[in-house]
C-alpha cells in the first residue's frame, strides 16, 4: 500500500514477486488499487503502471474471489435476517460486491456489502432539519474553512475522539442539539458503539452508517438502535396517491392502444429556459382510468416532461411543470450542465398490472411509494409549498436510460396546483 502511495513501481513488482497479499485492505476498505489511482495527480503514469501490474500476478484475483464470497455470504445472511432481496451491486462503492434492499421496521433498508462490514442507507429516515457527519477520521475536515463545519461537544455519549461535525445552518446546529440531548436518544446511539474507520451521516431523508462488522449479534444491536430512533423521530410522508401498485411494462404495437404512452412528442410545446430546446415527454396518462380513481386531475391527461439536454441525463435533477393555465408553464429547473443530446424518447404504450405492496419496488410501476436510489429526495410544489404525492416511477430499461449512469425517473403530483414534478435519480 506504501508503495502504491508513493508510486513506487520497483517496489510493488519486488513485493508482489515475493508473493504479497495485493488483495489486502485497509481499515477504510481500500486496497493497493485505490490507494494508487486516489494519488493519480502525482503520477500517473506510474500509477498506471502499477495498476496495469496487478493483473499479471494470480495472487491478485484469488484474493478479490475470496473477499467476493465472503461478501456474498454476509449478504446471505442479512437478506435472511432482514427478509430482503440480495443482488449484484449496481453501483461502484468502495469494493461493496452485493446490494441487500430490505423494509425493516418501516425503514427502507440498503446494505452495500463488502467482506466484512456493509454501507446502510436508510432511505426515508425523515427526521430533524440538520446535517451531521460523526467520523473519528476527522482530518480531512480539519481542513475546511471554519465557517464551513463546526464540532459538537458530546460528553458521555462518545469518545473525546469521535468527533460530530454540523454543517453550515445554524438551524442545523440547533437540530442536532436538541436531538443528541434526548435522553432516549443517547442510549441508543451508545448502543450503536461506532468505532475507529465507522461512521454515520444524517442529512434531510436520509441515513448512512458504516458498519465493519460481520458479527451479527453486532449487527442487530446497531440496526435495532436506527430502528428506535427512526419510530421515535421519523416524519412519515403524506398517505399514498393510489395504494395498489401496477407494474409497467411497454408495447410498441400499432394494435394496442391503451389510455396510458411512453415517450413521443408532447401535444403543447414546453421550451426549456435554460438551453431553449424543446421538452421531451416521459410519459402521459389519461385520467379517466379508472385504476387512477383516487387521483383528482382536472385535466383529461397527466403529462410528465423535462428537457432531454439539461434534465434527462445527469446524476439527479427536478423539473416541475405546471398545467393549470392554457399553455404549460416551468416552475422550476434544477441548474444543470446541459450536456444531453435534443431528442425525444422512442413512443410507445403503458400496459399497467396489479402487484402485491412490496412487489416490484425497485421496477418501473405506478403507486405505493417510491423506490429510491440515493435516499428520499420528494419534491415540494413550488405553488403551494407542500410535499408532492408519488405517482409512476421509470427504471432505465430497453435501451431508455434516466440519469448519468442508469437511473430512475420519478413522477409526483400536486392535485390542487395541477404541478407535475420529474425527479431524476442515477446510481
Amino acid at each position: 500500500m506504501w508503495a502504491a502511495r508513493g508510486h513506487h513501481v520497483e517496489v510493488f513488482s519486488y513485493l508482489a514477486d515475493k508473493g504479497a497479499d495485493l488483495s489486502i485492505r485497509d481499515g477504510l476498505n481500500h486496497d493497493f488499487w485505490d490507494i494508487s489511482a486516489s494519488n493519480y495527480q502525482e503520477n500517473y503514469s506510474r500509477s498506471s503502471k502499477i495498476q496495469a501490474m496487478a493483473r499479471r500476478y494470480p495472487q491478485y484475483d484469488a484474493g478479490v474471489a475470496v473477499l467476493t464470497n465472503e461478501a456474498k455470504a454476509f449478504a446471505k445472511l442479512l437478506a435472511k435476517e432482514y427478509r430482503g432481496r440480495s443482488s449484484r451491486c449496481g453501483v461502484a462503492y468502495t469494493h461493496a460486491e452485493v446490494e441487500v434492499r430490505a423494509t425493516y421496521r418501516g425503514m427502507q433498508c440498503r446494505f452495500a456489502v463488502f467482506a466484512g462490514g456493509f454501507d446502510l442507507w436508510i432511505q426515508n429516515f425523515r427526521i430533524e432539519d440538520m446535517i451531521i457527519s460523526l467520523n473519528i477520521e476527522g482530518r480531512d475536515n480539519e481542513t475546511l474553512p471554519q465557517e464551513m463545519h463546526g464540532m459538537l461537544g458530546l460528553d458521555g455519549i462518545f469518545s473525546e475522539h469521535f468527533p460530530v461535525y454540523h454543517f453550515p445552518s445554524m438551524d442545523s446546529k440547533a437540530a442536532a442539539i436538541k436531538f443528541f440531548a434526548a435522553p432516549e436518544n443517547i442510549e441508543d446511539l451508545k448502543r450503536l458503539g461506532v468505532g475507529r474507520y465507522e461512521w454515520m451521516a444524517m442529512v434531510p431523508g436520509q441515513l448512512r452508517l458504516r458498519n465493519q462488522a460481520a458479527d451479527m449479534e453486532i449487527v442487530r444491536t446497531r440496526v435495532d438502535s436506527l430502528a428506535n430512533i427512526f419510530e421515535r423521530h421519523h416524519k412519515p410522508a403524506q398517505p399514498v396517491l393510489l395504494p395498489q401498485r401496477y407494474s409497467i411494462r411497454y408495447s410498441m404495437s400499432e394494435d394496442v392502444q391503451p389510455q396510458h404512452r411512453f415517450g413521443g412528442a408532447l401535444q403543447k410545446k414546453i421550451k426549456c429556459p435554460q438551453c431553449g430546446e424543446d421538452f421531451c415527454q416521459i410519459a402521459s396518462f389519461d385520467a379517466g382510468d379508472e385504476r387512477l380513481a383516487g387521483i383528482k386531475w382536472k385535466r383529461k391527461r397527466i403529462v410528465a416532461a423535462l428537457c432531454p439536454v439539461c434534465s434527462l441525463y445527469d446524476t439527479s435533477s427536478l423539473t416541475c411543470v405546471s398545467y393549470a393555465g392554457k399553455a404549460p408553464a416551468v416552475l422550476f429547473q434544477s441548474d444543470q450542465s446541459g450536456n444531453g443530446e435534443p431528442e425525444q424518447l422512442l413512443f410507445g404504450y403503458v400496459l399497467l398490472s396489479p402487484v402485491g405492496k412490496r412487489a416490484g419496488e425497485f421496477k418501473s410501476r405506478m403507486g405505493g411509494e417510491p423506490g429510491w436510489i440515493q435516499g428520499d429526495d420528494t419534491p415540494v410544489c413550488p405553488c403551494c409549498k407542500e410535499p408532492m404525492r408519488f405517482f409512476v416511477q421509470f427504471i432505465s430499461e430497453d435501451g431508455v436510460v434516466f440519469g448519468a449512469d442508469e437511473g430512475t425517473a420519478y413522477i409526483f403530483l400536486c392535485q390542487p396546483c395541477l404541478v407535475v414534478g420529474v425527479a431524476i435519480q442515477a446510481h
